[in-house]
């Protein structure tokens, strides 16, 4: 493998990762990596969300895109998010991924346009722009033939069956019917649903991964929470 190659594959990498934790304003790759199994406890939504951060990376390196708000995350985060509603809302098909592409690109241009605006004052796009992408999303959806509504959510436990049998279901449902008290059990829900996953699993994980990156974060996603 050459070491063109080399380098621009360590790029794409860095900057996926980076695209996950920059959803919490973070840089720690070990951080983005839990960030990134969190988001594959539904796998379509972890494939939604890694294809649309590369195609929103690729397309913004071609085109010439400050390299290192690139290799931040800056540019893709909010394309990655938009990517994990269209699997919660749409079946992964042929014209799903079509209109992955066209969302993930067209959120990338909203994107570079609101931080050549915002920087102007100093202010932090935040994820407005993915805001613009979902309400895209849910527009243009309820006139593609070809996206079909998806119904996973509503059979969890025969999905869960189908990746990982009796063990999976076994997990989740001792996981997820933990006696804990309720404000515990909402907070680590809500932490889940920032990546659109509504169970406990990946509420424990997220805020192990927020432990471990900043105590003090931990302690501001409380104060914010309560």
């Amino acid at each position: 493998m050459s070491e063109k190659v080399k380098h621009t594959a360590a790029f794409f990498w860095e900057s996926l990762l980076h695209s996950y934790s920059q959803i919490f304003f973070s840089l720690d790759k070990v951080f983005a990596l839990v960030l990134l199994f969190t988001s594959f406890i539904d796998p379509q939504v972890g494939i939604s969300a890694m294809v649309s951060g590369l195609i929103a990376i690729g397309v913004g390196k071609g085109m010439g895109f400050d390299e290192k708000l690139l290799r931040e995350g800056m540019y893709s985060f909010n394309s990655l998010m938009v990517g994990m509603v269209m699997a919660v809302y749409y079946d992964l098909s042929i014209p799903f991924f079509v209109m992955l592409v066209f969302i993930s690109v067209l959120t990338l241009f909203i994107t570079v346009g609101f931080i050549g605006k915002f920087s102007q004052y100093g202010l932090p796009i935040m994820s407005v722009p993915f805001l613009f992408g979902v309400w895209i999303v849910l527009l243009v959806g309820r006139e593609f033939e070809g996206l079909h509504l998806t119904e996973r959510g509503i059979y969890t436990i025969n999905e869960l069956w189908w990746w990982g049998g009796e063990r999976l279901v076994s997990a989740y449902q001792y996981i997820d019917t933990l006696p804990i008290p309720t404000i515990l059990d909402v907070y680590l829900r809500s932490l889940g649903a920032i990546f659109f996953q509504y169970n406990l699993l990946a509420g424990l994980i997220i805020l192990i991964g927020l432990i471990r990156f900043s105590r003090i974060a931990f302690v501001l996603s409380l104060v914010g929470f309560f």
